[in-house]
């Protein structure tokens, strides 16, 4: 998983802990001396935030190894085992459910649980059967759930504005609601916003924009952005916000993939929704994720189709691959990652305030 940090480690206004800890989320073991460099601390103020956040459980400690003499190297890293994370992903024939560490990587295999029918109280029942088991499961303390949905999600991230073809989920409170159930922080993400993120992820360390289609929903075609990192959210559910795109002109895009005869003219139409967006983004990616019908035939259509939309104004690298389910748990872990240890916003404030006896002030060294 990619960390992008949320703070300038070296800035004096920064409280000593953050500046600790923004070094230690980017994954790479260090000494005491290396934080010393990086961070700008001193020596005194480096070993008491270092004992103070061992003792809180938010670093991990290796084996010494040899340094100068006398002066043996123990590498310390960011404890990613300190808390659990759990995603699940609607879709029509169930819910499916993984757990991670902080760091995204799956703790056991997924588990599905069935949905009766497609109904508000059906998926609602559902989720809470599959997010009641796995929190179920003995290990580390849980830190939140995401929560991926085939529709539009308010930046609030606890609203679901909208979801495919199910009656009723307009401007629901999910996400407060099963926050209330179990105790935990839920964010809702919409599954074209995880498509990009774990599309993002994957990438090198230069690309700043990706853009991400997932066609796995007919009735509502997911759309994606990333952006230096950033996902970008839907602000509602008008035509054109993010996490649903709207195909003008040629009736419904769900009806036309359905309809296997009709989906050159369906490739062509999403072709031209997307061809603007192209240009104005200027994305380093464009990924398209198919549906269950998804053929080569389907690719080299839309392929074709965009790039003559597009004409001379748009240079996006296309990928496009049949479905994946796997990717959106991978990003929507990555994103409640991300989530919950933004050191200015996130839980990792509080974990970290619980290290320190006495609030800090600004600029502490």
């Amino acid at each position: 998983m990619r960390i992008e940090s949320t703070i300038v480690e070296t800035d004096p206004r920064i409280p000593a802990t953050w500046r600790v800890l923004s070094v230690l989320l980017k994954d790479e073991p260090l000494s005491q001396a290396d934080l010393r460099e990086r961070t700008g601390l001193s020596h005194p103020v480096i070993v008491q935030r270092v004992a103070q956040l061992r003792r809180a459980g938010l670093i991990a400690m290796g084996q010494p190894t040899s340094g100068k003499p006398g002066r043996p190297r123990t590498p310390m890293s960011f404890n990613w085992e300190f808390r659990r994370l759990l995603a699940v992903e609607v879709q029509r024939t169930g819910i499916t459910a993984q757990a991670s560490n902080l760091h995204g990587e799956a703790l056991g295999d997924a588990r599905v649980t069935p949905i009766t029918s497609w109904t508000l109280a059906a998926v609602r029942k559902a989720l809470e059967t599959a997010i009641r088991a796995a929190l179920a499961e003995t290990g580390a303390p849980w830190a939140g759930v995401a929560v991926l949905v085939p529709g539009t999600v308010a930046v609030d991230g606890r609203t679901l504005v909208e979801c495919a073809g199910l009656t009723g989920a307009a401007n629901v409170p999910l996400g407060q609601d099963l926050s209330a159930a179990f105790g935990l922080p839920v964010v809702l993400f919409a599954d074209g916003a995880t498509l990009a993120c774990a599309a993002w992820n994957a990438r090198a360390a230069d690309t700043q924009t990706v853009l991400a289609i997932t066609l796995r929903h007919p009735e509502r075609i997911g759309l994606g952005l990333i952006i230096e990192g950033q996902l970008i959210r839907s602000a509602g559910s008008a035509p054109g916000g993010i996490a649903h795109i709207a195909i003008p002109n040629t009736g419904s895009l769900g009806t036309l993939l359905a309809d296997a005869a009709q989906r050159p003219a369906a490739m062509r139409a999403l072709a031209e929704a997307l061809a603007p967006l192209a240009v104005a983004l200027q994305p380093n990616e464009l990924i398209i994720q198919g549906d269950s019908a998804w053929s080569d035939a389907d690719g080299d259509t839309l392929h074709t189709a965009l790039l003559a939309a597009c004409g001379t104004g748009c240079a996006v690298r296309v990928e496009m691959r049949s479905s994946r389910a796997e990717e959106s748990l991978d990003g929507g872990l990555t994103l409640l990652s991300r989530h919950l240890l933004d050191l200015r916003t996130g839980l990792l404030a509080g974990w970290a305030r619980t290290a320190v006896p006495e609030p800090e002030p600004v600029g502490a060294f």
